[in-house]
């Protein structure tokens, strides 16, 4: 976010409108966070750690939340290290899935059960280890899709970029 005055900088410090519409966004900002913390819905605090030494920056972690008995992905994001213990949401009540990916590791959890109740905040903790030097081939079947198959590599510490994928339906191969 950037903003623009009109205004040098030595008249910057003594500007009566500087401060006042810095201080308008920021008020503006804390305005909606707090609306939105009294929305309808509960939220999640999600906790994460790495277990596993890494080269720079760490790539972002992938949180997905799915309602129990669905397939169909109900919130997704991304997360760095930054986003660490933060809330997200407000989500509607009900019992969740939640899972978090990385993709120079695995978690320690997959499909964690989550009920999600208006005005609380659920906390979630996510540890990821690292994978074994090797080739990995990634094997996906899925019902009325032809199988699919990606290959890669992993160096212990050195994050890889996942790359997309598309699940083909069966009779519409080319």
């Amino acid at each position: 976010m950037n903003y623009v005055f009109n205004e040098d900088h030595a008249s910057i410090i003594y500007s009566k409108e500087v401060p006042a519409s810095y201080n308008a966004i920021i008020n503006e900002f804390y305005e909606k966070q707090n609306a939105s913390l009294h929305q309808p819905g509960g939220h999640i605090k999600i906790q994460f750690k790495y277990k596993y030494p890494s080269v720079g920056v760490r790539q972002q972690a992938m949180f997905m939340l799915r309602r129990e008995g669905r397939d169909e992905v109900e919130a997704m994001s991304y997360f760095s290290d930054y986003d660490n213990g933060k809330l997200y949401g407000p989500f509607p009540p009900g019992k969740y899935c939640a899972n978090m990916l990385v993709s120079s590791g695995r978690s320690e959890r997959a499909d964690i059960p989550v009920t999600i109740e208006n005005g609380k905040t659920k906390p979630l903790d996510f540890a990821f280890y690292g994978l074994p030097a090797g080739d990995y081939t990634l094997t996906i079947k899925a019902k009325g899709y032809k199988p699919f198959e990606k290959k890669y590599s992993v160096t212990p510490g050195k994050p890889t970029d996942f790359r997309s994928s598309e699940l083909i339906p069966v009779g519409n191969e080319k």
